[in-house]
């Protein structure tokens, strides 16, 4: 009987591995200096053994570094624990911030795991809300500017 309370549990609630799973995703996606995007870290250098000296600093390659997101600590680059489904989830946040919920049905016909996902996502965006919010008048224009040259250098390369 308590095993299959433990999965059922385990089908209706996000696991600490998922939970782990999904900071990391997140992070990554809304990081705006891409720290932990194995793409850009791999493309922004022309030495091969620069690239691999950096990469190992971070911890792409084995467990030296410790990086910490709110309570969960990760042995490797936290881009090596991204979702493939990141992309997907984000959409459906924003469809459910504009009351457009991801399941057929009302608020209480959601299962738990989405919504607990959906929170997660909240508060992640709500930390990093705030964050920007206490930054000086200066920092946010510093950040404001690296936002606009972030955009305009992805419109020139996708364009």
């Amino acid at each position: 009987m308590e095993y299959l309370a433990y999965k059922i549990d385990e089908v209706n609630n996000i696991t600490e591995y998922e939970y782990a799973l999904l900071m990391a995703s997140i992070e990554e996606a809304m990081d705006e200096k891409k720290r932990f995007n194995c793409y850009h870290c791999k493309s922004k250098h022309e030495d091969k053994e620069v690239e691999k000296r950096e990469r190992t600093i971070k911890g792409c390659y084995n467990a030296t570094v410790e990086h910490k997101l709110n309570n969960v600590v990760y042995s490797y680059c936290i881009g090596n624990y991204c979702l493939p489904s990141t992309a997907e989830l984000l959409s459906l946040f924003i469809q459910f911030e504009k009351g457009i919920l991801p399941d057929a049905g009302g608020l209480l016909d959601q299962t738990a795991k989405t919504m607990q996902i959906l929170e997660v996502i909240t508060d992640i965006r709500e930390e990093k809300r705030s964050k920007e919010e206490n930054k000086t008048p200066t920092q946010r224009r510093v950040g404001a500017k690296l936002e606009a040259k972030r955009l305009r250098d992805g419109k020139r390369n996708n364009g």
